[in-house]
C-alpha cells in the first residue's frame, strides 16, 4: 500500500477502549503462538485499544500460588484446565477440565504471557491481569491448613465442579491475596495496574458472606499489592450486584458492559 504523504491521526472520544473478555481468549486465542499474538497486539495498538485482558500465564501463577501454600503439586496440576476451558476456570465456574497440562506447556504459556504483557506496555497499552477474588480448589481445606480460613462451597456450574470461594472478609484472605499477587508479579514481571476477577459469576453461592464488605476486602488487597490499581468487573447477567458495587471505591473500579 502507498505510504501516506503525512501522518494520519484518528482521535477517539473514549478514554478507555477495552479488548476481550475471558470467553474470547478461550474460544479464539487458546492456542495462538507468539507470531499470532504479535500480529494481534499490533492490530490492537493500531486501532486505538488502550487496555486488554491477558490470561496466558495464569497456569503458572496458580501453580506457584498453590504450591507456595503447601498444596500438593500434582493436585495443583490437576486443578489447571486445558486452555480451551480456561475462561470458565478464571471466572470460577470449573476446575481442571481437559487437563492436566505438562510442566513444559505451563512454562511455555507463562513465557507467552510475559511477552504479551511486555509488548502491550511497549506500545502504550495497559494489560489487565487476573486479580484475587478468593478462588481455591474445592479440596483446598483438605490439603492446606491456614488460620482464620472460611470457605464457601460453590456446588456445580452446568455439571462442572466449581472452585470454592474464600470469604474475603475472613482472617486468612489478606495473606492469600498477598501470595497471589506475589506469584502474579513473578510470572509477568510487573505489579499490574488493573485486575480482573468476578465473585459469584453465573450462579455462584455467596452463603452468609456480606458481599459489600467482601468487595471492600478484595479491592483493599488489590490496592495493597499495587497502589492505585483498578478492579475490572464484567457486567453479565446479574453481575455485579448492587450490594457488591456499594462496597467499591468507584474511583478505582471499572465495570465492563
Amino acid at each position: 500500500m502507498p505510504v501516506p504523504a503525512s501522518p494520519v491521526t484518528v482521535e477517539s472520544p473514549w478514554n478507555i477502549v477495552f479488548a476481550y473478555n475471558y470467553c474470547t481468549l478461550s474460544y479464539t486465542a487458546a492456542f495462538w503462538d507468539w507470531n499470532r499474538w504479535q500480529r494481534e497486539i499490533d492490530f490492537l495498538a493500531l486501532n486505538g485499544f488502550t487496555h486488554a485482558l491477558v490470561t496466558a500465564g495464569l497456569e503458572k501463577t496458580w501453580e506457584d500460588f498453590l504450591t507456595g501454600l503447601g498444596y500438593p503439586r500434582e493436585k495443583a496440576l490437576r486443578f489447571i484446565p486445558n486452555p480451551a476451558f480456561a475462561a470458565w476456570w478464571n471466572m470460577g465456574n470449573l476446575e481442571g477440565h481437559g487437563g492436566p497440562l505438562s510442566q513444559q506447556q505451563i512454562n511455555k504459556m507463562a513465557q507467552m504471557g510475559r511477552r504479551i504483557v511486555s509488548r502491550m506496555e511497549q506500545l502504550g497499552m495497559t494489560p489487565v491481569l487476573q486479580g484475587y477474588v478468593g478462588f481455591v480448589p474445592s479440596d483446598f481445606q483438605e490439603n492446606v491448613r491456614i488460620d482464620g480460613l472460611k470457605l464457601i462451597p460453590q456446588g456445580e456450574w452446568v455439571n462442572f465442579r466449581r472452585p470454592w470461594v474464600v470469604d474475603p472478609t475472613c482472617e486468612a484472605f489478606p495473606k492469600l491475596a498477598a501470595d497471589w499477587y506475589k506469584a502474579l508479579r513473578k510470572v509477568y514481571g510487573i505489579p499490574g495496574k488493573m485486575f480482573g476477577g468476578d465473585l459469584f459469576h453465573e450462579g455462584g453461592r455467596k452463603g452468609d458472606i456480606d458481599v459489600t464488605q467482601a468487595a471492600q476486602a478484595v479491592q483493599k488487597a488489590m490496592q495493597k499489592a499495587s497502589p492505585g490499581a483498578f478492579w475490572v468487573i464484567q457486567a453479565w447477567g446479574g453481575n455485579p450486584t448492587r450490594e457488591l458495587l456499594s462496597g467499591l471505591d468507584p474511583e478505582r473500579a471499572l465495570v465492563l458492559q
